[in-house]
């Protein structure tokens, strides 16, 4: 069995109504296992000053438009980590605009855009799930443990 998870966190408490399809609250808890084995349309926590966003169905996770809407000129991080698949990727924004995204599928870059970022060019890692996390931390001061360890609200649209 793999790791999979993808999601965005946003700086700051947002409206989750304002997903795309305008999910609503449905009163369930997950954690994260759970958000990505039933899987949810969304699953939302607030850890330590950032909104965390589960996204199984990839319904706003590198969707530049969707995350600035929710963003505004806050930060936001949309990231990837699929192990089975082999993919792997972030996108930064900041200031109302995107600065930069990187994935790589099966071990080739699928898409960049921008320069690379300090917190980046830190890692020595390949880009995987441990490189991802990493840039996770920098950039957002989040450990990956917050976030796995978080109860989640399911939003269904």
């Amino acid at each position: 069995m793999g790791w999979t998870a993808n999601g965005l966190l946003v700086e700051g408490t947002i409206d989750a109504a304002r997903l795309p399809g305008h999910p609503g609250d449905s009163g369930a808890t997950v954690d994260l296992a759970q958000a990505f084995s039933r899987p949810v349309d969304y699953a939302v926590a607030e850890v330590d000053g950032w909104t965390s966003i589960l996204d199984p169905h990839i319904l706003v996770t590198f969707d530049d438009d969707a995350v600035l809407a929710l963003s505004g000129t806050r930060r936001a991080l949309a990231y990837a980590a699929h192990s089975v698949s082999d993919t792997y990727g972030f996108a930064w924004y900041s200031g109302g605009q995107p600065i930069r995204r990187i994935i790589y599928s099966a071990g080739e870059l699928a898409d960049e855009t921008g320069g690379v970022l300090p917190d980046e060019a830190r890692l020595e890692a390949d880009l995987d799930e441990d490189f991802i996390f990493d840039i996770i931390a920098g950039l957002t001061g989040l450990g990956w443990g917050k976030i796995a360890d978080a109860t989640y609200r399911v939003w269904t649209a």
